[in-house]
């Protein structure tokens, strides 16, 4: 079940934006943890499912596990200040084998 109030108070005293959401880093859809370790704060407007960066990218996934394909994930969040607000999102996924580098920046 998620945890709303997770969503909204990640990262409140580190450098969360009024407009930030709290982003899940892997879905609730692929059986991410619904807890404060799977969120991080994120501009609205990458983390909107599906039209976001971030969530077409997941969207991407999702489509790929309905076709059977195998899914890998790594992400790494680059810190450009001293919060704990990620600026920029690198992403590697692997789908059936086949590697792609994802850069998602998380603007101010």
């Amino acid at each position: 079940e998620r945890s709303k109030h997770a969503q909204r108070t990640v990262g409140a005293d580190d450098g969360r934006l009024p407009d930030d959401h709290g982003g899940h880093l892997i879905g609730s859809q692929f059986g991410g943890f619904e807890g404060y370790e799977n969120l991080t704060p994120m501009a609205s407007e990458i983390n909107k499912y599906p039209n976001g960066k971030w969530g077409k990218m997941e969207e991407n996934w999702a489509q790929a596990l309905r076709d059977k394909k195998s899914v890998k994930v790594h992400i790494e969040l680059i810190y450009t200040d001293d919060t704990m607000r990620a600026g920029t999102f690198n992403v590697t996924e692997v789908i059936d084998g086949t590697s792609r580098k994802i850069k998602i920046n998380n603007p101010r």
